[in-house]
C-alpha cells in the first residue's frame, strides 16, 4: 500500500528538519532564473513582436529552466541521503554535454507527448472559435449567424474540460522527473515508460497529496511563505515517488509480471 499524505508530509519534514535553507536556496535559484526570464521577456515586448518574445522565452524555459529544475529535484534527493551538497549542485544537468543532453531528451520527451495529447484536446475548442469569429465568415464573404456570439461560452467550456483532461492523461508521467534525477543510468524513455507503469496505481496518491497542500499554496499568495512552501511540496513529491518506487519493487517481487519489472534503489545514486 502507498503511504499516505501524512506519512509522506511528515517524512519530508524530517528530511528537511537540518537542511530546510540549504533547501530554500536550491529553490531560489530556480526561482530567481524564472525571474530573470521574465524580464527579458518583458525587455523583448519592447522590442519585437509578442510571438517573437514568446518563442524566445519558450526556448529559454526549456533549454535553461527546464534542465535547472531537473537539478534542483536532484539535489532534493540527495538531502535525503544526507550528501553535503552547496549551491551548484543545481547546475548538475549543465556539468556536461552528455548530461545536458540527456535531460533534453526526458524534456523533449515530456514535451512533445504534452503538446500533440493537448493539440488534439483543444481541437473542438479551436474549432468552436472558429465558428464564432467574425473573421472567418468574411473570408468566405459570408455573413455571421445570430448563434455565433454566444458560442464562446460553448468554446470556454471545452477549454476547461480539455485542461482537465489533459492534466489527468499527463498526470501518466509525473514520476518520469523522479525517476531519471534519482538512477543516473537510466534514458529519458526508460524513465517515462516507468512512469507509466508506476503511476497507474501512485496517480490517485499524489493528487491527494496535492491536494492537501492547498492551504499552504493559498498562503503562498501572500509571497513570503512561498519561500517554505516550494521546499516543503518538494521534498514532499521525492519522498511520495520513493515510496511509489519502493511498492512496486514489493509488489514486483510478489509477483512477477515480465520484462516491465524492476529494481531501483538509493544505492544507484552516486553521492
Amino acid at each position: 500500500m502507498q503511504a499516505n499524505s501524512n506519512i509522506v508530509k511528515k517524512t519530508a519534514r524530517a528530511a528537511l528538519k537540518d537542511n530546510f535553507v540549504k533547501a530554500i536556496f536550491f529553490c531560489l535559484t530556480v526561482v530567481f532564473s524564472m525571474l530573470a526570464v521574465y524580464i527579458i521577456e518583458t525587455l523583448l515586448c519592447i522590442v519585437f513582436p509578442d510571438v517573437i518574445a514568446s518563442v524566445i522565452v519558450a526556448l529559454l524555459l526549456v533549454f535553461l529552466i527546464a534542465p535547472l529544475m531537473l537539478g534542483m529535484l536532484r539535489a532534493f534527493w540527495r538531502i535525503m541521503w544526507n550528501s553535503d551538497d552547496t549551491v551548484e549542485v543545481v547546475f548538475y544537468y549543465f556539468s556536461s554535454r552528455e548530461e545536458y543532453e540527456r535531460s533534453l531528451r526526458l524534456i523533449f520527451g515530456i514535451v512533445f507527448r504534452t503538446l500533440w495529447i493537448g493539440f488534439l484536446l483543444f481541437l473542438p475548442a479551436l474549432f468552436t472559435d472558429a465558428l464564432s469569429s467574425v473573421r472567418v465568415y468574411e473570408f468566405f464573404g459570408m455573413s455571421a449567424p445570430s448563434f455565433a456570439s454566444n458560442l464562446w461560452v460553448l468554446s470556454a467550456f471545452l477549454k476547461i474540460a480539455a485542461l482537465i483532461v489533459l492534466y489527468i492523461i499527463t498526470l501518466k508521467y509525473y514520476l518520469a522527473p523522479f525517476l531519471f534525477v534519482a538512477d543516473g543510468e537510466m534514458d529519458a524513455a526508460e524513465a517515462i515508460h516507468k512512469s507509466t507503469l508506476l503511476s497507474r496505481a501512485t496517480a490517485i496518491d499524489f493528487l491527494l497529496l496535492t491536494f492537501s497542500f492547498f492551504g499552504w499554496f493559498l498562503i503562498s499568495f501572500t509571497v513570503i511563505p512561498v519561500i517554505f512552501t516550494i521546499p516543503y511540496f518538494i521534498m514532499s513529491y521525492i519522498v511520495h515517488s520513493r515510496f511509489a518506487v519502493a511498492n512496486y519493487n514489493k509488489v514486483a517481487k510478489q509477483f512477477s509480471s515480465g520484462e516491465d519489472d524492476f529494481q531501483f534503489s538509493a544505492e544507484s545514486i552516486e553521492l
